[in-house]
């Protein structure tokens, strides 16, 4: 086993210090400071906020189960946690109300966007 690659379905810290963080309505929350383990074992991101939050708090905690993607961004879920949520103003509906044509991946099956020419859970071509 080469010592400069993940085993496979992990990431090392150092690949994932630096990457951006996306919202799941696509907004950038900041960037990964650490990663961090709670108590109970539970894994996390230490995330360096763009903006402060109104609270005045200039980082958040991502915990694993908010993470939907990870590649060149980490992109979280769509309904992340309070924290997270906070750091954000709400989004006006800048789209119309009808529901895009959606494209299920072949490979996962996660549901993409309409547009999309590859899957973000997994990367396959849609094309």
């Amino acid at each position: 086993m080469s010592s400069n690659s993940s085993s496979p379905g992990y990431l090392k810290r150092d690949e994932l210090v630096g990457k951006s963080v996306i919202s799941g309505n696509g907004e950038m929350i900041g960037t990964v400071k650490d990663v961090v383990v709670s108590m109970d074992g539970k894994m996390g991101l230490n995330v360096s906020r763009k903006a402060p939050a109104p609270d005045g708090s200039i980082e958040v905690i991502v915990s694993a189960g908010e993470i939907q993607a990870m590649g060149d961004v980490i992109l979280l879920k769509p309904a992340t946690s309070n924290v997270v949520r906070s750091a954000q103003a709400p989004m006006p509906q800048a789209f119309p109300t009808s529901a895009p044509q959606m494209k299920a991946c072949p490979r996962c099956g996660y549901v993409n966007g309409a547009g999309s020419r590859f899957c973000i859970k997994c990367g396959l071509s849609l094309q």
